[in-house]
C-alpha cells in the first residue's frame, strides 16, 4: 500500500535532506560577523553551476562594512589543495632556516671557545713578558749597555715601559675584546631570527590550520547519496529499511568523503541486499517491521571512527564456510573459528551469491571497500551476531598538515613517529631484545622490529639482522588503536614538528609507513603508522605459522613466471618472489610468456593485462586452451581496477586478480593460497 511504501522509502536522518547528492568537488567559504568560515558543498546536476553565479557576490546590504563581511567567493577545492601545499612548503623552507640558525648557534659556540683559547693565551704572554721583565729592573736599558734614556730618572716600578712585544700582547687583548663583541652582537642577531622564526612558525601554523579548516566538511554532506543508494536497494529487494545517522556533524577533509563514498553504497547495499530480512521474516522473529541501518561516526583520539551496523539476520557463517571451502580447500575454513570466517568475505572475489544480479554476484566485493579504507591508512573490522545483526567498524587516522613527531633511526635510515603514539623510551638489554615480548606495567608488550615490519631487509641502510642493535637497544612504548608495543629503535634523535606529505598511489602499498616528511636540509624521511605495525605483525606470524606448517615435511621451491611488459615491475617481482626463496623467470610480452611455459611448466603464473605482441587476455585464453597447462593458476596483475577487468580476466579461467600497486603481505597470501591449492588437487589426482 502506499503507506508502506512511504515508509520503505523515507529516511530518519539526523541531518536535513537537500535537494539533490553533494559531489565534494568545490567549496564555496562565507564570513559573517557571527561565524568564523562556514563551508558549503555544491552540487553540479547536470550543469555547471559555476556559470550560473558570479564567481564571487556580494550580499546587499546598506552597511558597507557588513557586506563585506558577508561576502562570498567560491573556491575550486585543487585550488584549497594548492594552498595547503604551499603552507607545508612555507613550513618546510622555515624548517630549513630555523636548522641554519641552530648550525649558527653552533658557530657562535665554537666562536666563544676560540675567543676563550685566545684570552688565555694572551693571558700567559703577557705573565710571562712580565715574568721576563723582573730580572732587569735594576739595568738602564733594555739591552743593558747602561744607555742613559729620558725615562732613566724614574724607577721602572713608577713609570710603565713598553718594548714592541708588549704592544703586541695589548694589541692582541684588545682584538680579543672586539671579537667578544662581534660575537654578542651576533648572538644578539641570532636570538632575533630564532624569535622571528617562532613568530613565523605560529603564523604558518594558523594559515594551514586556516586553509585546512576550509576545506573540512561534515560527514551528513554524504547524506542524501547514502539514503538514496538505501531507497533503490530496499525498493530494489521489496524490503522495508530506515537509514539513521549520528555524528554527522563530524567534521574531516572532503578528500576521506571522496574515498568513503562508494565504499559506504557498497555496504550499504550489501547491508539491505544480505544482512536485512524481508518484511514477513522480521515478523515472524517478533523484530520491528522497519528495519534499521546505522551510522555512527566518532572522533576517538587521533582517529576516526565509523561503525555501520544493521539488525538483520547477522552473517551466514555456514554460507560464508560452504563458499570458503569451494574458493580455497586447502586453507583450512573447516576449522575456521566465526571471526576468521567473517575475514574471508573480504578476499578478493568472494561471495556467497553464485548467481549474478544487479545487487550482487558481480565478484566486486568487500576486498574493494577495504582497499578504499586501506588508501586512507585505516582498516575495517566486522562483528556480526546471529540474528541480532552485523557491525562494521571503519577506523583511519585523522591527517593533520603539521604534527610533533619523535625522529629515530634504525640503521641509516631515519623515521618520524608521530609523539601523540609514543608512550615512553627504554633501553633494553640484550638478552631481553632477543626475546619476542617485553613485559612492561603488567603486560607483555610485542617487540615490533622495522626491519622485519617495513620489508626492507635486504636494504642496505638499514640493518639485516637484529643482533646489530645489541650495543645500544632502545624501545619506544608505542600506544596506538588501543594496543601497545615496543618500537625497536637504534637512536632517538629528539622531536620536530614535521609537515605530513602523502606519498601518492603509486607508493600506498608501502607498509606501515603513512606519510613522509622533507626537513630543512631537503633529506625525506618517512613517518611511521605505528598501528599498521601491529597489524602487519599478525599478518607476518600468521603467514609463517602456515609457512612452518606446508614446510614441515619438505620445503617447496615454487617455479614462478612472470610477465610484464615494464622493467621495473619486473625486478620488483623478482626480488619479491627470490626473497622468499623461489625461482623467477621473467617474460617481456605475451609471446615470451607462452615461451617460456613451454620450456619449464610454471608453478603459477603472474601476469600483466598489457603486454605487446599478446596481451595478457590472449595468453590466459592460450593457456586455458591447452590440457597441458590448463591447471597452472594464473594470477592477474595489472593497474586497471575497473569491474569488467575483473569479470573478464574470471571469465577466461584467472584464479585472482591484483591491482598495481600491489601489497606483499596479500600477494604472499594469495600465491600460497593458489599453490597449495594446486598441489593438493595433483596430490589428490
Amino acid at each position: 500500500n502506499r503507506m508502506s511504501q512511504d515508509v520503505s522509502s523515507q529516511d530518519s536522518v539526523t541531518a536535513p535532506e537537500m535537494k539533490e547528492d553533494l559531489p565534494l568537488s568545490s567549496l564555496e567559504v562565507s564570513n559573517d560577523e557571527h561565524s568564523e568560515s562556514k563551508r558549503v558543498i555544491h552540487e553540479e546536476a547536470g550543469e555547471n553551476l559555476a556559470e550560473k553565479e558570479a564567481p564571487f557576490r556580494i550580499s546587499t546590504s546598506k552597511n558597507k562594512h557588513r557586506e563585506l563581511r558577508k561576502s562570498t567567493l567560491r573556491v575550486g577545492s585543487e585550488k584549497i589543495a594548492e594552498l595547503m601545499g604551499l603552507g607545508g612548503d612555507m613550513a618546510i623552507n622555515l624548517s630549513s632556516f630555523e636548522d641554519s640558525t641552530f648550525s649558527m648557534q653552533s658557530n657562535l659556540d665554537e666562536f666563544e671557545i676560540t675567543i676563550k683559547r685566545l684570552k688565555g693565551i694572551a693571558s700567559s704572554l703577557e705573565a710571562g713578558y712580565e715574568l721576563a721583565s723582573i730580572p732587569h729592573l735594576g739595568s738602564t736599558g733594555d739591552d743593558g749597555q747602561g744607555e742613559v734614556g729620558v725615562l732613566d730618572e724614574f724607577d721602572p716600578l713608577e713609570m710603565d715601559r713598553y718594548s714592541e712585544l708588549h704592544i703586541l700582547i695589548r694589541s692582541l687583548n684588545e682584538a680579543i675584546v672586539d671579537l667578544d663583541s662581534i660575537k654578542e652582537q651576533a648572538s644578539d642577531v641570532q636570538g632575533s631570527w630564532r624569535r622571528a622564526i617562532g613568530r613565523q612558525r605560529m603564523v604558518v601554523s594558523e594559515i594551514q590550520g586556516s586553509v585546512n579548516a576550509i576545506q573540512m566538511t561534515p560527514f551528513h554532506t554524504l547524506s542524501n547519496r547514502l539514503h538514496k543508494i538505501v531507497r533503490e536497494s530496499a525498493r530494489a529487494t521489496g524490503k522495508k529499511v530506515r537509514l539513521l545517522i549520528e555524528g554527522g556533524s563530524l567534521e574531516m577533509d572532503t578528500y576521506v568523503w571522496d574515498v568513503l563514498a562508494d565504499a559506504l553504497m557498497h555496504m550499504l547495499r550489501n547491508c539491505v541486499d544480505h544482512g536485512i530480512e524481508p518484511a514477513d521474516i522480521r515478523q515472524q522473529l517478533d523484530k520491528p517491521y522497519l528495519a534499521t541501518i546505522r551510522i555512527d561516526c566518532s572522533r576517538q583520539g587521533s582517529r576516526f571512527v565509523l561503525r555501520l551496523s544493521d539488525d538483520g539476520g547477522g552473517l551466514d557463517y555456514d554460507a560464508v564456510r560452504s563458499r570458503g571451502i569451494d574458493l580455497y580447500p586447502e586453507s583450512g575454513v573447516e576449522q575456521m573459528d566465526k571471526n576468521e570466517l567473517a575475514a574471508l568475505i573480504f578476499r578478493q572475489g568472494f561471495s556467497v551469491r553464485e548467481k549474478v544480479t544487479t545487487m550482487s554476484g558481480r565478484g566486486v566485493g568487500m576486498d574493494v571497500v577495504k582497499n578504499a579504507i586501506e588508501q586512507l591508512n585505516g582498516f575495517i573490522e566486522v562483528q556480526s551476531t546471529s540474528g541480532k545483526g552485523t557491525e562494521f567498524v571503519l577506523s583511519m587516522p585523522i591527517i593533520v598538515a603539521q604534527l610533533p613527531a619523535l625522529m629515530v633511526m634504525f640503521g641509516k635510515q631515519q623515521f618520524a613517529v608521530p609523539m601523540r603514539d609514543v608512550n615512553t623510551v627504554l633501553r633494553l638489554s640484550a638478552k631481553e631484545m632477543l626475546a619476542d615480548s617485553f613485559e612492561f606495567e603488567n603486560e607483555q608488550l610485542p617487540l615490533l622490529w622495522p626491519v622485519d615490519l617495513l620489508a626492507l631487509r635486504h636494504s642496505g641502510d638499514l640493518a639485516g639482522e637484529r643482533s646489530n642493535q645489541q650495543n645500544s637497544p632502545l624501545a619506544l612504548v608505542v600506544d596506538t588503536g588501543g594496543r601497545r608495543g615496543m618500537l625497536m629503535v637504534d637512536a632517538v634523535l629528539g622531536q620536530r614538528d614535521i609537515v605530513f606529505k602523502n606519498l601518492g598511489n603509486h607508493l600506498q602499498s608501502i607498509p606501515c609507513v603513512a606519510g613522509a616528511t622533507i626537513l630543512g636540509d631537503g633529506s625525506l624521511v618517512p613517518i611511521l603508522q605505528t598501528e599498521d605495525m601491529f597489524r602487519r605483525l599478525e599478518i607476518l606470524s600468521q603467514a609463517d605459522d602456515t609457512i612452518r606448517s606446508a614446510d614441515k615435511d619438505k620445503k617447496k621451491i615454487l617455479e614462478i613466471l612472470i610477465a610484464d611488459d615494464s622493467i621495473s615491475v619486473r625486478k620488483v617481482l623478482s626480488n619479491f618472489v627470490i626473497s622468499h626463496d623461489w625461482h623467477a623467470t621473467v617474460a617481456s610480452d605475451g609471446v615470451d610468456a607462452m615461451e617460456k611455459i613451454r620450456e619449464q611448466k610454471p608453478d603459477i603464473v603472474l601476469l600483466d593485462i598489457e603486454m605487446p605482441r599478446m596481451n595478457g587476455f590472449e595468453v590466459l585464453q592460450a593457456i586455458q586452451s591447452q590440457s597441458a597447462y590448463r591447471d597452472v593458476p594464473v594470477l592477474m596483475l595489472t593497474s586497471r581496477s575497473a569491474t569488467k577487468y575483473r569479470e573478464k580476466a574470471a571469465g577466461l579461467g584467472a584464479s585472482g586478480f591484483v591491482t598495481k600497486p600491489f601489497k606483499d603481505d596479500e600477494l604472499l597470501s594469495l600465491i600460497n593460497s593458489l599453490t597449495s591449492r594446486e598441489m593438493a588437487e595433483g596430490q589428490r589426482r
